[in-house]
């Protein structure tokens, strides 16, 4: 189980959901501004919905807090995206597993069936990753697959060489140095 945050994401997606939701964000922002200000709503408007046509509302002020939450979040990911981008090192090591990883696959079974998996249908719905588990000189250290060939590409007990991101722990690319015997 990973404690980084947005684990094994690609860095270039997550730059690009953190701007999503900044736009977001940024229009809901805008709009409690709007409102707080004065300007969205007319006197006749507010006498309509029941306001006082001069009396300030807050609902501008709790629109600006609650789009602060996607704004801070998606400023979050685009600087851990970059970062996961411009900071891209190089570690080799030796294979020691390769496994599929699903969200919540730490819990016991029955809890993942009753939480996870339709009842109309029984399947399981969530998206697989796979985790790639390798000592390096460094020690045992962990990073996510996304790329169905990347991993391939790999076999336990090989020697490889990989270029991850440091903060999501995505694999970027993998070559094998020597394979296993």
């Amino acid at each position: 189980m990973s404690l980084r945050p947005w684990s094994g994401r690609a860095p270039g997606g997550l730059v690009l959901r953190g701007l999503i939701k900044l736009a977001v964000g940024a229009a809901i922002v805008w709009i409690g501004w709007r409102l707080r200000s004065g300007d969205l709503l007319s006197d006749t408007d507010a006498a309509t919905v029941g306001l006082e046509p001069t009396a300030p509302t807050g609902w501008g002020t709790a629109l600006i807090v609650v789009a602060m939450v996607p704004v801070l979040l998606g400023a979050a990911q685009v600087v851990i995206g970059v970062l996961d981008l411009v900071l891209r090192r190089r570690v080799t090591g030796r294979v020691v597993s390769i496994r599929e990883r699903r969200m919540g696959d730490v819990l016991p079974g029955i809890v993942q069936e009753a939480i996870f998996e339709r009842r109309d249908s029984g399947l399981d719905r969530r998206r697989s990753r796979y985790e790639l588990v390798c000592h390096t000189p460094d020690g045992p250290q962990r990073w996510t697959i996304r790329s169905a060939r990347t991993r391939r590409d790999l076999a336990v007990d090989a020697h490889v060489e990989l270029r991850v991101s440091p903060i999501v722990g995505y694999v970027a690319s993998a070559r094998t140095i020597n394979p296993p015997a």
